[in-house]
């Protein structure tokens, strides 16, 4: 199988529709669903194959570098997801953003309020010499 950049330099996907892209996206996965469905059907775990590899490598089995590599992959795997599926964007400006949710305020004024509490804090500290 070719690499999984390999579809960025095949010219009618890179302009093409979504849809080119994501079989040649799904297809670069194919190597790790392929071991996926070996260990499930070879050893009759069905959906708990993932499972499975996470317990070999929790007990020592499986050594800690095919464990990162694995999680690299993973994170790769998600950054071509985003770029596949084309919402793969620089953060926008501030005039660009949509109004903040009740929520999100209530976060902001939280840590607003919190941060100063710790500068009155630490100003005090420091006047009586701490």
């Amino acid at each position: 199988l070719p690499s999984l950049h390999a579809w960025l330099w095949l010219p009618q996907v890179r302009g093409g529709r979504g849809g080119a892209r994501a079989i040649v996206f799904v297809v670069g996965l194919a190597g790790p669903a392929l071991l996926l469905s070996s260990f499930a059907l070879r050893f009759g775990l069905g959906l708990d194959a993932p499972w499975y590899l996470a317990a070999l490598a929790a007990v020592g089995y499986v050594g800690v570098v095919p464990v990162v590599i694995s999680l690299a992959f993973a994170a790769c795997g998600a950054q071509l997801v985003t770029v596949a599926s084309g919402r793969y964007a620089p953060y926008p400006a501030a005039a660009d953003r949509s109004a903040r949710g009740p929520l999100r305020e209530l976060v902001r004024v939280t840590v607003l309020r919190t941060r100063a509490r710790r500068r009155v804090t630490e100003e005090r500290r420091r006047a009586f010499g701490g």
